[in-house]
């Protein structure tokens, strides 16, 4: 376990309630606040699942993920 999980779970299953971790600190603690690589993993999934959907939308369900998916990365670098 790494040191971050370790103090997680030692801030949420303390016995004495005015020890645990309050709801700002479990969310700003280092085990759960998220990194900027997955803030903008999670902003490039956020913008790929929307533009699939409307694609999905406005092409009668004839466009397939990969072809969105592609069509959003013209560097190639998700291509299989």
């Amino acid at each position: 376990m790494s040191p971050e999980f370790k103090s997680f779970l030692q801030g949420l299953l303390n016995k004495t309630p005015s020890e645990r971790l309050t709801w700002p600190e479990l969310l700003s603690h280092p085990f759960i606040d998220e990194t900027e690589q997955e803030k903008k993993d999670r902003k490039i999934r956020h913008e790929f699942y929307t533009n699939w959907a409307a694609n999905e939308h406005h092409s009668g369900g004839k466009q397939n993920l990969q072809e969105v998916f592609e069509a959003d990365d013209p560097s190639g670098a998700h291509e299989n």
